[in-house]
């Protein structure tokens, strides 16, 4: 059983070292020697760790990022005595926000028959307003959008 298993190791190991040295590095045929590709030609969902091989890059504003995103909805009314996380979902890092609210407002809806939705700027845009102008098939659903600490839509 060791054998078997220190030959499986091996190959996800030798696969892995492949797919970073493909991913990451070019081979100079004047120097004849692997050489680093320039970062800006690494597209984001190039292997970024060897550690966890599904991690993914992006910048978001100014900041660079490295592994996952992960998105909450929670329950935000003041008359409730505590709040409560109504849904999450863990993604790759190069998932935005907006392609996350996309997916995830339907089940926030079903599971949780919101009223009001409130989004940071990530989430707010014509797109957004699109979106749930088309989620609830009318011109004006009566669902207010807002974007924190800015504007406020209604529909």
């Amino acid at each position: 059983m060791v054998a078997i298993f220190l030959s499986v190791a091996f190959n996800y190991t030798t696969n892995l070292l492949t797919r970073f040295l493909s991913e990451q590095a070019y081979y100079d045929e004047k120097t004849k020697k692997l050489k680093a590709k320039d970062s800006k030609s690494i597209p984001s969902d190039f292997l970024q760790s060897a550690y966890d091989e599904d991690a993914t890059y992006r910048k978001k504003g100014n900041k660079a990022e490295s592994g996952y995103v992960l998105n909450l909805s929670e329950t935000c009314s003041k008359e409730n005595p505590f709040q409560l996380i109504t849904d999450y979902t863990v993604e790759k890092n190069i998932k935005s926000d907006v392609e996350l609210l996309k997916e995830r407002l339907p089940i926030v809806k079903q599971n949780t028959e919101c009223q009001e939705v409130y989004v940071d700027g990530g989430y707010y845009s014509e797109e957004v307003v699109q979106i749930v102008k088309v989620f609830f098939k009318r011109k004006r659903c009566g669902i207010p959008l807002y974007r924190l600490k800015r504007q406020e839509a209604y529909f």
